[in-house]
């Protein structure tokens, strides 16, 4: 028999707990968004937004360990997390969490990758932070256009 807390909610069994890998790579996680940020000059760290893609595990972990680096609070949209998202950002550089870009290169005229959290028990393994500079666009009307459809699936209609 498997003991339980080796079965993940996907249904697959591990030789470690669901609640460990999903927190493991976290402190590797913080530590790429601080050297994102801290290679920021002071106007851009007043401006920055660190924002977590599709997962407020990426957010909870910049806000846990995020502490140790005096780091900013990360933003995502995920869950009851979208209800602490501002509503606007600042135009200026984002710290981007997730496997990829997605689109951002139409947003911003400088990406780079900072760094992958590829531990081997991190269930997030893989996972990216990308420095997105120079904004080719309004960027904040673009966060605030994408806040207000978010935060619009919890209102009453």
């Amino acid at each position: 028999m498997v003991h339980p807390l080796l079965e993940w909610d996907n249904g697959t069994r591990h030789g470690f707990s669901q609640a460990w890998a999903d927190m493991t790579g976290w402190k590797e996680l913080a530590g790429y968004v601080a050297q994102a940020y801290y290679s920021l000059p002071e106007e851009e760290k007043r401006n920055c937004t660190i924002y977590g893609e599709r997962n407020y595990g990426y957010a909870g972990a910049v806000y846990f360990y995020g502490k140790e680096y005096d780091l900013p609070e990360a933003i995502t949209f995920h869950e009851s997390y979208v209800f602490w998202a501002p509503d606007t950002i600042p135009n200026g550089p984002i710290i981007y969490i997730y496997r990829d870009i997605n689109d951002l290169e139409k947003f911003f005229g400088n990406i780079s990758l900072v760094g992958s959290v590829d531990n081997a028990f991190f269930r997030e393994k893989g996972l990216k932070v990308f420095l997105c500079r120079e904004p080719l666009s309004d960027v904040a009307a673009v966060y605030r256009e994408l806040s207000l459809k978010e935060k619009s699936k919890y209102w009453r209609q």
